[in-house]
């Protein structure tokens, strides 16, 4: 993907959280190539439309390959959860790490973790990749 390419973009829907706290994987990005020579990395942007079913905290984050494990890029995006209110948060942020700078095949991954079982249900989720490059 060359710089300023894309967007390449995941989805999920309607996807009611698990009964558990664990933290589980949302949505992966395809395998994609990059080579970022002007270090200036990629930019992710992920959108979620949330509706609660129950008090809690639902925090989302985004990591680099295709699990749990994988660096965090960016902070951690917690909201409340309640019933029946829906949520809707967002975030855009580089990557400028090693990772960011150059991949074959890299991918990332849109996570949720939850303060207590089933707190509601994702109706909807993106997470964006794109490279990034100067504009002149």
């Amino acid at each position: 993907m060359p710089a300023g390419s894309g967007p390449q973009i995941a989805t999920a829907t309607t996807v009611v959280l698990a009964a558990d706290t664990a933290e589980h994987v949302l949505c992966t990005v395809p395998p994609s190539n990059w080579a970022n020579p002007n270090q200036l990395g990629n930019l992710l942007a992920m959108s979620v439309m949330f509706t609660g079913a129950a008090a809690g905290t639902v925090t989302f984050r985004i990591r680099q390959g295709t699990a749990i494990t994988g660096t965090q890029v960016g902070p951690s995006i917690p909201i409340t959860a309640a019933n029946a209110v829906v949520n809707l948060p967002g975030l855009d942020v580089p990557d400028v790490s090693a990772f960011g700078q150059a991949q074959q095949g890299g991918q990332y991954v849109l996570t949720y973790q939850q303060s207590a079982n089933s707190l509601g249900t994702v109706n909807s989720a993106v997470l964006g990749l794109e490279t990034v490059s100067p504009v002149t």
